[in-house]
């Protein structure tokens, strides 16, 4: 009787407030920063899927972690119910971005918890299998997250939104800044070949902060975005993060592609920031309002909305899933907007 009392750290209602309080935490960081497509075998799992199954993760773990908590009630049991969740859903969303020796030391850190559990239950043969089995579960599931942590440190870098490597603009804007094409020209002038080829990476992410700057000031946006440049998948040349209002240009091809082309890069993104503001103001007004006839305007919004939540990024590289990517309407609308806007700064500067 004294040995369990020993073993247990906390309190059962303690128990339960800390495992339901790491639970919160830890499903607000993945659902609003960390949140990446799955791939269960044969089926690719779209956001909106892969955060069901983030939820059904932390909370099968978390119930059952509960319920075996009669006796070993600590911390690392506490650590092992909220992290071995994070880190399966972490494994299944990176394992084919990992580099193949990476997949090997998963592998081998997989079998060592296999062994692990076989060897304990192995060495208590004489306690009952009930007890065994329980026993082997609360000890295998605080091995598994101390060896499966080593990947989820590993994988971070790559899902944070500020990556690491990331160049951001460093250019100071006053407040009381004109922006526009004629107030920013010769900014905007250095899109030219004959200059931009001589600009260093820091130097590009600042002329395209004035164009996204003077672009969104055209657009009416209440905020301007940052630009910034990070290690991004091969194929992607930018992208914008409405959650952090950023424009992230892949730091591999930025040093290798020409003004017109980053612009309309940029462009296309700044059509993007456009969406989202659309999305904000329909999703403000109430249903009574949308039928207003000058709120007609945003009902575009709606569609907005639905393909961002179950958005088609075209990051498997079949014909099939691009070809999914491009029949969005928020990208048919980005790039036709990018095109307009294309035509008015490309014969501002004389190509």
């Amino acid at each position: 009787m004294n040995s369990r009392r020993g073993a247990n750290e906390y309190s059962q209602t303690a128990y339960f407030i800390w495992n339901l309080l790491w639970l919160q935490v830890g499903m607000l960081l993945y659902g609003d920063y960390l949140l990446e497509k799955v791939k269960l075998g044969p089926l690719e799992l779209n956001y909106s899927q892969s955060l069901r199954c983030f939820v059904a993760l932390m909370g099968v773990f978390v119930f059952i972690g509960i319920l075996s908590a009669w006796n070993n009630r600590t911390a690392f049991q506490i650590a092992a119910n909220v992290l071995l969740p994070m880190e399966i859903y972490t494994a299944l969303s990176c394992l084919e971005r990992w580099h193949p020796a990476v997949r090997v030391l998963f592998a081998a850190a997989c079998g060592a918890i296999v062994w692990y559990l076989a060897a304990f239950f192995r060495s208590r043969k004489k306690i009952p299998l009930r007890k065994r089995l329980r026993l082997a579960y609360l000890s295998g599931r605080v091995a598994a997250a101390l060896f499966l942590s080593v990947f989820l440190a590993l994988s971070l870098p790559a899902l944070l939104p500020a990556e690491k490597g990331a160049v951001p603009a460093s250019m100071d804007f006053a407040d009381d800044e004109v922006w526009t094409l004629e107030a920013q020209a010769e900014t905007i002038g250095m899109l030219r070949d004959s200059i931009w080829e001589e600009l260093d990476t820091k130097e590009r992410l600042e002329v395209l902060q004035t164009v996204a700057n003077v672009e969104c000031a055209y657009l009416g946006l209440p905020y301007m975005p940052q630009v910034a440049a990070a290690e991004c998948r091969d194929d992607i040349l930018g992208q914008y993060d409405y959650a952090e209002h950023t424009i992230v240009f892949n730091l591999s091809h930025l040093p290798h592609k020409n003004g017109p082309e980053m612009l309309n890069a940029l462009l296309h993104e700044c059509q993007h920031a456009y969406q989202f503001a659309c999305v904000e103001i329909y999703q403000a007004a109430g249903e009574e309002y949308r039928d207003l006839a000058g709120f007609r305007v945003f009902w575009q919004a709606e569609k907005w909305r639905e393909e961002f939540l179950d958005y088609e990024d075209g990051s498997s590289g079949t014909e099939e899933d691009d070809a999914a990517y491009r029949r969005q309407a928020c990208e048919i609308d980005a790039r036709e907007g990018a095109e307009r806007e294309m035509e008015k700064y490309l014969e501002y500067l004389g190509y």
